[in-house]
């Protein structure tokens, strides 16, 4: 019996090991930066200098931030301190994006690294910088890499790379601004960032056919169908909806349209959109007819792909109206009725008519005279997303599944150990 559980304890102890250390086996994300590693003979060592250095670069597309790492790769120098790697917006001069790198922090092909706290997002056509905190080797800085050649070692995501260091010590105010002429494509100390990539599907010609349909999410913007008593209009052209900001990532399958007016049903067709604020940019559209589904209220159309809203960033859910087409409901309280993945609500309208190349952002109920009230909208407007069951309504905290893991097979070790010092006695 005690041979059992011996065997039954070690067997449960490796188990522990091995789900903990796979669970965090990758950083976050589907890509890296950097495409090859430098190595120490190529570049050089250097512990000479205090303060933040790594280089500058402009996004060549929107690039979506989820770990960031530092080179430990020096041999005989192994890394000793922990690291603030950071990445500077350059023209507000403010860190968006920090982690600290440490001894014990996770290594992929030969960058320690660290997934941000959620991710983080880069536009297009902006300049960045990526640098870490260097301490120099008198006062117990470790070694880290001389300006070494990029070309051909990362990602065209980024592009008109520059060789960057701060002004002798750590300013978490000022970013570095110390380019080093004559450096194209260089950095210091060995960078890398990860990053999540959607996978591009149109060219593969290995697919067995096309995409299947994206089917209606088990989650709806809206929790209770559209009350069918609000006021009423149709003397408006243009956008109208209501903004919101996502308290967590979610991935949107459907639009919809309230059509619920008695007396008036809907008889046109209605763009409904979401733009992402920030871009200034439409993400995601359907047309919504009079022939299409419906559902509390709400005509609904399915995307052709499904499209992921980012926690803490805005957008804006509007359809098209015409005066004197269909009537819409009017400003009115969505308090309690929709779901706590999205917050800061306000109602919106567009210019008086449809401009696809600049979002609606006129909140009329904003202004000296008024406040625009939390969780106001115009139209009647709906989404669908697709979302866990038993976490739909819990913004995203992040992955904790190797936590839960260990917890209950250490538990589990615990309890073994327990019986077989008992039958040992």
């Amino acid at each position: 019996m005690q041979k059992k559980l011996s065997i039954a304890l070690v067997f449960v102890f490796i188990l522990t090991l091995f789900s903990v250390t796979s669970a965090f086996a990758a950083p976050a994300g589907n890509r890296s930066l950097m495409t090859s590693t430098v190595t120490s003979e190529e570049t050089g060592i250097r512990a000479n200098y205090a303060g933040y250095s790594g280089f500058r670069f402009t996004a060549a597309s929107d690039i979506t931030l989820t770990a960031l790492g530092r080179a430990d790769i020096i041999e005989d120098h192994p890394m000793a301190n922990n690291h603030d790697v950071v990445i500077w917006d350059v023209a507000a001069n403010a860190i968006i994006a920090k982690v600290t790198v440490t001894p014990s922090s996770q290594k992929e092909t030969g960058y320690r690294y660290e997934n941000l706290a959620t991710p983080v997002e880069l536009a297009e056509g902006k300049e960045y910088s990526l640098v870490s905190a260097e301490e120099l080797l008198e006062n117990g800085g470790d070694y880290w890499l001389v300006h070494h050649d990029l070309t051909g070692k990362h990602r065209d995501v980024i592009n008109e790379i520059k060789l960057l260091t701060g002004d002798g010590y750590l300013d978490n105010t000022n970013q570095p601004g110390w380019l080093v002429d004559g450096f194209a494509n260089y950095g210091f100390v060995g960078l890398n960032f990860w990053y999540e990539e959607e996978e591009d599907t149109s060219s593969d010609t290995s697919s067995s056919g096309p995409k299947p349909p994206v089917t209606m999410g088990n989650g709806s913007l809206m929790t209770f169908p559209i009350p069918s008593d609000l006021g009423i209009r149709a003397n408006y052209d243009g956008y109208s909806g209501f903004k919101f900001t996502a308290t967590s990532d979610i991935t949107i399958t459907t639009l919809g349209r309230a059509d619920a007016i008695p007396g008036h049903p809907m008889a046109n067709n209605h763009d409904v959109v979401i733009w992402d604020v920030a871009k200034n940019k439409i993400i995601a559209k359907v047309t919504v007819k009079p022939s299409s589904p419906i559902k509390g209220g709400y005509r609904y159309e399915n995307l052709s792909e499904t499209v992921t809203l980012l926690a803490g960033k805005e957008y804006s859910i509007v359809s098209s109206e015409v005066m004197g087409g269909d009537y819409w409901f009017d400003y009115h309280d969505m308090t309690g009725k929709h779901t706590r993945l999205v917050t800061g609500l306000k109602a919106i309208t567009g210019s008086g008519y449809l401009d696809n190349e600049n979002q609606p952002d006129w909140m009329p109920y904003e202004d000296g005279n008024h406040t625009n009230p939390a969780s106001y909208g115009f139209v009647g407007l709906n989404f669908w997303y697709s979302a866990d069951a038993d976490n739909a309504e819990n913004p995203k905290t992040g992955n904790n599944s190797a936590i839960y893991i260990f917890i209950v097979l250490t538990t589990l070790s615990m309890a073994s150990l327990v019986m077989f010092k008992r039958k040992s006695k």
